[in-house]
């Protein structure tokens, strides 16, 4: 079942991840820009560092980054009582495929609904533990810049100043962080005015200022920009793709449909800007034209431009993958990525239409976040970006090899003295969370357990080493659950995200760990179940008609048409089982389930410091073996993938694997 695709190919439409790429002062950090590779559900794996070009320190990335979580967004009210928790699409769904109308299942006007739950839950824009993960995730990915979303005339001060206050503890940790900028469109002289007051004109956040031509860039129209302020910034206008198509000097988009247009500055045919996006809120036809997300008419995650598609294949991330071939191909300065963490969109009563519409958002097909995301998708988009940018940017190659050498277990730690090369993971991520969410919810996370530092790894005839260091002693002193995960192998495409074998289930005071094989047999029967389950029940198939055709948003569709769509709805829910069997299924494709248990590892710990010693006969190679990738988690249940983002501590972050290659037998 597992596929070794990739995120991203030229022409349409399979696609190629790409794993960890740090921005340019990231790469001399104390948590180097190594390209550690991964691999998501659907069995897609990494691209390797010499698939990609070397890095490219004149081209960069931009995030779009929205702020707005710590808004006032309301309970539903349909929910239990005792119960907290925002209106969300993804959920209400079930009880109605196309809810929109419907008053009794959804939030009245104005008001927000998520089109799913983040994997960090509904979290507020201002909580310090979401937000030094998204640091590490997005440095990792190889983003330069946050673009700030300021365009409401609302600079969101408490989210961002926090955020740029965990950019700053990274920098001063020697961490890779991105820098930040703000775009601006409504009321944008008072906004900028409001920005400089609140961040430019302290000196405190000068490190956080993202430069463009040697001035911090803004996005803004120049007209608008404050004249004392003008010689301050780099200026660039923004403008939505149906505004002028052909006023692209100095004037960025922030979103674009396939083929998207480049912006330029010295010459036109020397591309400036150009974006990309899992899905746009535009019509499928050249003209572009906006179209409301909730009618279910866009330009969802499985379109592909040129291609007649009904199939509904979000997971496989169609639309984003033609969108980066377009980025390659071009090959513009700086590359905006539109975007990580929008979630929400408002229920809006459009008057001409007569009736309430979603506009930005509404479930998984049609929202355009790479943040991971709980169920199906999880960190297919976070990955399939990582890739993107390793792409565009090019990639570190991976370290030196590791030398030769038997480490006695007996012996001292001393003997790792000089094994390069040490793999270095990020500090503080066992830290508490206690804060407020959205919706009266609170997220309460008590402080983990140890906080992994350093990895190495040495080889010799009978076995391979591996070592462990941590920020404090290492607890509890038989510390089960401290986990080294294995690709036998050498292929992530295979295992449990690339792991056939988990060490440190449980340690013994003997010097023996016990380790355990993955038994794919039990995914695969669930991820088989699911594919009959999909096909039998069209899980994926939307009428030819979508919801609505384009000349309806004037505002109505014909007899024929509510006629297959009244009949499509009924199907829908009588499908709402299928559907809660078929994400039973996914999370049971995605469970480490454990096969045979072995004892042939030994380990020892002293302090802070473990190594365990695993025999070169498990190896698939054998003593033939030339390079083994691995992952360390502490304290991280292994139902799910996603707990590599939200428990415990992992090395190195996310779903990547490091990889050491070793020196030849003399």
């Amino acid at each position: 079942m597992k596929r070794a695709l990739c995120f991203v190919r030229l022409l349409v439409p399979t696609f190629a991840l790409v794993v960890a790429t740090l921005s340019a002062s990231a790469q001399e950090s104390k948590v180097p820009g190594v390209p550690w590779r991964a691999s998501d559900d659907l069995g897609r794996v990494v691209s390797a560092p010499n698939d990609v070009p070397a890095p490219r320190p004149d081209r960069k990335v931009g995030l779009f980054y929205f702020l707005w979580l710590d808004g006032d967004i309301p309970r539903d009210r349909n929910l239990p009582e005792g119960e907290n928790g925002p209106y969300d699409i993804s959920k209400i769904e079930k009880l109605d495929p196309w809810p929109e109308q419907n008053d009794a299942l959804v939030g009245s006007d104005a008001q927000m609904h998520y089109w799913g739950e983040p994997l960090f839950g509904y979290y507020a824009s201002s909580d310090p533990y979401v937000l030094k993960r998204h640091v590490r995730l997005i440095a990792d990915a190889g983003v330069d810049a946050l673009i700030f979303d300021t365009t409401n005339a609302v600079t969101y001060e408490n989210a961002y100043l926090a955020l740029c206050d965990v950019i700053l503890e990274a920098f001063a940790k020697g961490e890779p962080a991105p820098q930040v900028v703000f775009m601006t469109r409504t009321n944008a002289t008072a906004t900028i005015q409001k920005i400089w007051n609140e961040f430019y004109s302290h000196e405190k956040y000068r490190p956080v200022f993202f430069l463009w031509e040697d001035k911090p860039l803004i996005l803004a129209n120049p007209d608008e920009v404050p004249e004392e302020l003008r010689d301050f910034f780099t200026i660039r206008d923004t403008y939505w793709p149906t505004d002028a198509v052909f006023r692209t000097r100095d004037a960025w988009r922030w979103v674009d449909g396939y083929p998207q247009t480049y912006s330029w500055r010295d010459a036109e045919d020397v591309p400036e800007q150009l974006n990309v996006s899992p899905a746009q809120n535009l019509a499928r036809d050249d003209k572009q034209g906006p179209v409301w997300m909730g009618e279910l008419i866009g330009r969802g995650r499985s379109f592909v431009y040129g291609a007649e598609k009904n199939r509904v294949a979000p997971l496989e991330g169609l639309n984003f993958a033609q969108q980066w071939t377009r980025a390659i191909e071009v090959d513009p300065k700086f590359l905006m990525v539109t975007g990580w963490n929008e979630w929400t969109a408002g229920r809006w009563w459009i008057e001409w239409a007569n009736r309430y519409a979603l506009v930005d958002q509404y479930d998984l097909e049609y929202s355009r976040d790479v943040e991971p995301v709980r169920g199906a998708a999880l960190d297919a988009y976070y990955l399939q970006t990582v890739d993107g940018i390793r792409r565009f940017k090019g990639a570190p190659r991976p370290p030196k090899p590791a030398p030769r050498k038997t480490i006695e277990l007996d012996g001292a730690f001393e003997q790792w003295n000089g094994v390069e090369p040490t793999l270095r993971d990020y500090s503080g991520e066992t830290e508490p969370r206690d804060f407020r969410g959205s919706a009266g919810l609170w997220y309460n996370t008590p402080k983990g357990r140890n906080d992994l530092s350093a990895a190495k790894v040495a080889r010799d005839d009978a076995n391979v080493y591996f070592y462990l260091e941590t920020r404090e002693a290492i607890a509890p002193a038989l510390p089960d659950g401290l986990i080294l995960a294995l690709d036998l192998d050498d292929d992530l495409a295979t295992g449990w995200r690339g792991a056939e074998l988990v060490v440190g289930v449980k340690y013994d005071d003997n010097g023996t760990v016990v380790a355990r094989y993955y038994d794919e047999s039990v995914a695969e029967q669930a991820r088989k179940r699911l594919e009959t389950l999909t096909k039998r029940e069209n899980l994926e198939d939307y009428p030819e008609t979508h919801r609505l055709v384009e000349k309806q948003l004037h505002p109505y569709a014909t007899d024929e048409q509510v006629a297959a769509l009244k009949e499509w709805s009924e199907r829908e829910r009588l499908r709402s089982d299928a559907r809660k069997e078929a994400e039973e299924l996914t999370e049971r494709a995605r469970t480490f389930h454990p096969g045979k248990e072995i004892a042939d590892c030994r380990w020892r710990v002293e302090g802070n410091r473990l190594m365990i010693a695993v025999p070169t006969t498990l190896f698939a190679a054998g003593d033939g073996l030339t390079a083994v990738s691995f992952k360390w988690l502490d304290d991280v249940p292994l139902e799910s993938p996603a707990n590599f983002y939200d428990r415990g501590d992992v090395a190195p972050e996310s779903a990547f694997f490091y990889r050491v290659e070793f020196e030849p037998k003399e």
